[in-house]
């Protein structure tokens, strides 16, 4: 980065280029980039035969990157120290990762809840029974309740024992589930 600047530099003293000038160059060559990426993006989908939707989507995240690349470097050539830019943005992300992977949860027992409305898979009242991967009885009982994050079942031990069993609603679609027919 120091030979570009010095590159510059020697052109600004002979009177060729400005200061000023040397973002707008910067600017420049990130547009070509961008350009030139996008093309060579549109033509892969193309061959690929991706639809639209994937297009518009790729072309975001190129468009964003690249200008985020190009806004850094530009600041770096007028002189101003990217380090703690950088290190701004990489706790940044981290948080929004963490804050992802956090929320993930929440998201998926709320939209699994809204697909147990729509889908109908069971109601109050059903006998289900979640069955285990391996095949073997898993956990069985009485719906009584479905809100928001989970299903609620009242289930009975062998030794007649009861309990009251909140089931996250993104159980019901990582597993089997059987319901009992009504007669």
């Amino acid at each position: 980065m120091n030979e570009v600047r010095r590159f510059f530099d020697a052109l600004g003293e002979g009177g060729l280029i400005t200061w000023f000038s040397v973002p707008i160059i910067g600017i420049i060559i990130g547009l070509v980039v961008y350009y030139l990426l996008k093309s060579a993006l549109r033509f892969m989908m193309r061959r690929m035969r991706m639809p639209e939707e994937a297009g518009s989507v790729a072309y975001r995240i190129l468009r964003w990157t690249v200008g985020l690349i190009t806004v850094l470097l530009v600041l770096q050539l007028v002189g101003v120290p990217i380090g703690s830019v950088w290190t701004m943005i990489s706790a940044l992300l981290a948080m929004i990762a963490i804050g992802f992977v956090a929320v993930w949860s929440i998201l998926s027992n709320t939209s699994s809840s809204v697909l147990i409305h729509v889908l109908d898979p069971f109601e109050k009242g059903d006998e289900i029974e979640i069955i285990e991967a391996t095949g073997g009885s898993g956990l069985s009982g009485k719906v009584v309740d479905i809100n928001v994050m989970y299903t609620v079942l009242h289930t009975t031990d062998e030794d007649g024992q009861r309990y009251v069993v909140h089931v996250p609603n993104n159980i019901f679609f990582q597993k089997v589930v059987k319901k009992k027919v009504r007669a």
